[in-house]
């Protein structure tokens, strides 16, 4: 028994000094990703233009009417956190726009740096529906204040949908509209 306990005694140090060790790797890890370079990601950063929103996934929606939108689905936090920073008014069609997929209902807060043309936003819920919107947000191009952001309240949504704000479709979507997923 005294053997044991000596044999103990004397390693205290050395496994305060693993504990330690190992503490400092996981504060480490906290700050810098712990990720090798081959599977490190860019960090998103609001309006900076990474990826060129024509080449995202289509979705496409019929409003109540049957007329069709197309839709860039973003999915990833990249794509996200971009949106339609840096696309002109003129690389939109009336009927084009984005949609914000998301896997479960939360708050959703959109703001406009980077933009160059008003958006419409809709928040939708699960199946769709036309919940809030926020009517002719304004475009800021550029990422400094003053004159303010645009932002839009919280809203708790499932998916967001953004048109143009100058769109006769964006102006048919009304509080209530349902939009179907057509594929």
């Amino acid at each position: 028994m005294k053997i044991l306990s000596t044999i103990t005694h004397s390693k205290r140090p050395l496994i305060k000094k693993f504990a330690f060790s190992l503490f400092i790797l996981a504060l480490s890890c906290t700050f810098s990703s712990c990720q090798s370079d081959n599977k490190a990601q860019k960090e998103p950063q609001a309006g900076v233009v990474v990826k060129d929103f024509k080449t995202y996934p289509i979705k496409q929606f019929a409003t109540s009417s049957g007329r069709l939108i197309k839709a860039y689905l973003a999915k990833t936090s990249l794509e996200q956190t971009q949106g339609l920073s840096g696309v002109k008014e003129s690389e939109l069609a009336d009927n084009e726009g984005m949609i914000f997929w998301y896997e479960s209902t939360g708050p959703r807060r959109f703001w406009m740096p980077n933009t160059f043309t008003n958006l419409d936003i809709f928040f939708l819920d699960k199946n769709f529906l036309v919940i809030h919107i926020e009517r002719n947000v304004q475009a800021h191009p550029g990422m400094k204040e003053p004159p303010a952001i645009a932002r839009t309240p919280v809203v708790y949504a499932h998916h967001v949908l953004e048109l143009k704000a100058s769109s006769s479709l964006a102006k048919e979507i009304q509080k209530g509209s349902q939009l179907k997923v057509l594929n």
